[in-house]
């Protein structure tokens, strides 16, 4: 009898499974082979990064390079879980409002998305004819990769942004957006990103995949600064509170980023020859409304990634019966509001980094808030941020035949919902 054909064929190749996956990521993919003394060195050319093989003929030598880059592609590749259920869209929500509205006198109309630098751009217009004549008139740009997404974003902005809007809700009619921190047209957002790289493989990933979201995306403004010892680092962040309360009116929002060895008194920095670390209320302490009272009532966002102790976080199998727990995890509050501080793990516990992506938590910040940015806020986007950390198998592991995994977790006297906006200017 003749056996089932689908069962005689061979596994794919390492290197047929690399090209592809490349070629649905649409990335340049090159082998080049040199001869050696026990065989044949491969070196496979995908995009901008190399892979090397060794072996006794030229095939063995590229599935050998490829086994690396196979694992790469395959995290990349894998799509961030979608959120369950269907939510409104940010078009729906402002023609919902706008029926509530009931005002005649305001029209709302979209200027057709055109191409513009590799992305499609859409001109939101609202106009309120006033009763003792003239208008007001308010335009919003959305810009996305298709008509459709440049079209939500326009609305998305609107109802964010928009004045004439604003001046008609009151708190019957008001949508979530209403209660959100204000953005002028005229502003962005300052973003500060410190980066140790000692003994951090991948630290530079961290980095381009901040600069990816905040600078290209948002076009907020980018301050990078690299392996700084602690007095540099003070200094820094007194330059930093300096300028953003001297400015404040070019900006709606500050942000955080800090990435490098830690535990549970702080970030180490460079220091030779010692270990000094700075905790986060000595970074805190710039950025106080005291401190800076022209940014005061603005938001002010910091992500940590570092580890908060030398423990590896075991996972469970969850029972059938939950019980609630009194033991939940308890932060020491600042008495200033508008801060909200995201930790890459709980207190304890360690956190990891991942030779395609970097460090697991910043990989997933940036995805995560790429992708849903234009709709929701920090704070619900950081859900996503912990179940996607804590919970999806590509960032579990196995520690001494136990399993283990990383738990972000987060803090916030947010008075308003925080939006990230792209600047239009």
């Amino acid at each position: 009898m003749a056996e089932n054909s689908d069962s005689l064929k061979a596994p794919k190749s390492s290197f047929k499974q690399v090209h592809e996956i490349a070629q649905k990521l649409h990335i340049e993919i090159k082998v080049d082979y040199e001869i050696q003394t026990e065989g044949f060195l491969a070196t496979l050319h995908l995009g901008d990064d190399t892979f090397t093989g060794t072996g006794s003929n030229k095939t063995t030598a590229k599935d050998n390079a490829s086994e690396e880059a196979l694992e790469i592609l395959s995290l990349k590749s894998t799509p961030t879980p979608e959120k369950k259920g269907t939510e409104k869209t940010a078009v729906t929500e402002l023609n919902e409002l706008c029926q509530r509205l009931k005002q005649p006198k305001l029209r709302v109309s979209y200027d057709e998305a055109v191409s513009e630098g590799g992305e499609f751009v859409c001109k939101l217009v609202i106009i309120h004819e006033k009763e003792e004549g003239g208008d007001d008139e308010e335009e919003h740009i959305g810009k996305g990769r298709s008509k459709k997404e440049a079209k939500h974003n326009s609305a998305s902005t609107a109802l964010k942004r928009s004045y004439i809007l604003q001046s008609f809700m009151d708190d019957s009619c008001a949508p979530t957006t209403g209660r959100s921190y204000e953005c002028r047209q005229t502003q962005t957002g300052y973003a500060l990103i410190v980066c140790f790289t000692k003994d951090r493989d991948w630290a530079d990933q961290d980095i381009n995949n901040i600069i990816g979201f905040m600078e290209n995306t948002l076009k907020f403004r980018c301050i990078v600064v690299k392996d700084p010892k602690k007095d540099e680092l003070m200094q820094v962040l007194e330059k930093t509170a300096t300028h953003l309360n001297d400015n404040a009116r070019d900006y709606y929002c500050f942000t955080f980023f800090i990435m490098g060895h830690g535990n549970q008194f702080g970030i180490r920095t460079v220091d030779k020859g010692k270990k000094r670390t700075i905790s986060v209320d000595d970074i805190l302490e710039h950025f106080k409304n005291n401190k800076i009272p022209a940014f005061t009532g603005k938001p002010k966002a910091f992500f940590i990634q570092s580890c908060r102790g030398e423990a590896y976080q075991e996972t469970m199998v969850q029972p059938d019966n939950d019980e609630e727990e009194d033991d939940a995890e308890k932060f020491r509050v600042p008495t200033d509001g508008d801060i909200f501080i995201a930790y890459s793990t709980t207190e304890g516990y360690r956190s990891y980094r991942h030779k395609a992506v970097g460090s697991i938590f910043i990989y997933n910040c940036a995805s995560i808030f790429e992708k849903n940015y234009p709709s929701t806020h920090l704070e619900e986007m950081m859900i996503d941020v912990k179940a996607v950390t804590a919970l999806d198998p590509r960032w579990q592991r196995t520690k001494d035949k136990k399993e283990i995994a990383q738990m972000p977790c987060s803090w916030s006297t947010l008075t308003k919902r925080f939006y990230f906006i792209a600047a239009t200017l």
